[in-house]
């Protein structure tokens, strides 16, 4: 995930534009926006990810990247549903999204 420091800056600026799935860490800074500031996005996907790692769910989540990195296509959403995630499946818009970040995962650990 992008992220994004900003440490004793002065920003005048007409809009601070759109930061999608990063983390923003700002300190000591004057940011000034004539219009609008910054517009957060956080997809699902990433949004279910980063709350069960920070629940303490961290290597589980490693487990089911493992386990779908070696898995056939077509086991993918099987995996999920016998795994840490079979709660929040029935709440997912989008299962093939979290199946493509947590691949995405396991294709940036190797």
């Amino acid at each position: 995930m992008p992220k994004m420091i900003l440490d004793n800056v002065t920003i005048n600026a007409k809009s601070g534009g759109n930061i999608r799935n990063g983390d923003f860490i700002v300190t000591n800074c004057d940011l000034n926006f004539s219009e609008e500031s910054f517009n957060f996005e956080v997809d699902e996907a990433v949004a279910i990810v980063e709350e069960m790692v920070s629940n303490g769910l961290g290597k589980e989540v490693g487990d089911v990247v493992r386990a779908l990195q070696t898995a056939k296509p077509e086991k993918h959403e099987e995996i999920l549903k016998g795994s840490v995630f079979s709660k929040t499946l029935g709440k997912v818009k989008d299962v093939a999204s979290l199946i493509k970040l947590l691949l995405n995962i396991a294709n940036n650990a190797s």
